[in-house]
């Protein structure tokens, strides 16, 4: 995420999902998971250049300006 979020123009933050019960258990053993908006765009297991065509795509549609 360090990598592509100036790539990208994103910003973005990291939540612990193992600390809330309801995610480890909607989540278990998916983690990682990436999520724009509460929308998830690609959960484990993944390489890196699925992840930046999911985030590409998910971004090119919240901001059709870009």
């Amino acid at each position: 995420m360090e990598r592509l979020a100036p790539v990208l123009d994103f910003d973005f933050h990291t939540l612990d999902i193992d600390a809330d019960p309801a995610l480890a258990a909607r989540y278990r053993d998916r983690i990682p998971v990436v999520a724009l908006d509460d929308h998830e765009i690609i959960a484990a297991p993944f390489q890196m250049p699925a992840l930046r065509v999911a985030l590409a795509h998910a971004l090119s549609r919240e901001r059709p300006d870009h």
